[in-house]
């Protein structure tokens, strides 16, 4: 995760420096190179976890019981493909709070405690340790959403072009 912290932790400075000097040019390419730079991770992580997916909870968890491996491995094969996401949804979050929002990250953490709920509430009884595992991935993808919506329709990220296009 570290890696992926870095990126974010660079986008918001980034971000917020370039939403005082007005340069919203320099903030889109900017979010789209850390989406990229996250996507990147992802990938080297998925490989990592997908090889070595056992060896990494034997060396976390200090544990050889067969079912702590093969549990943890699935967690791990399943979570490590949606890092992409994670990475996305991160990167969005903090620049929408360097560009001065702070209401729309806020709501973002709403869909994840609702979605939290809907999953122990009906999910996790029915499928148990599997709904668990894909519990936040799915979330993510709902959070992702809102979040880029809320990114790039924000009038300041959008160009003048596109701002004229819609009056029009």
């Amino acid at each position: 995760m570290m890696p992926f912290i870095a990126v974010v932790q660079t986008i918001s400075t980034f971000v917020s420096q370039n939403r005082g000097a007005g340069q919203v040019g320099r903030i889109r390419k900017a979010m789209l190179y850390a989406y990229l730079c996250g996507v990147v991770l992802a990938v080297v992580a998925t490989f990592l976890m997908m090889i070595g997916a056992p060896t990494v909870v034997r060396l976390l968890s200090g544990s050889s019981e067969s079912v702590v491996i093969e549990n943890g491995a699935f967690y791990l094969r399943v979570v490590a493909p949606c890092l992409s996401i994670l990475g996305v949804l991160n990167v969005t979050r903090m620049g929408l709070q360097a560009v001065g929002k702070k209401i729309l990250p806020l709501f973002s953490s709403v869909i994840e405690l609702v979605g939290k709920i809907l999953f122990v509430a009906f999910l996790i009884p029915r499928f148990q340790y599997t709904a668990v595992i894909f519990c936040e991935p799915v979330i993510w993808c709902f959070m992702v959403i809102e979040l880029l919506i809320a990114f790039w329709s924000d009038p300041f990220i959008r160009s003048k072009e596109e701002m004229s296009q819609i009056s029009a």
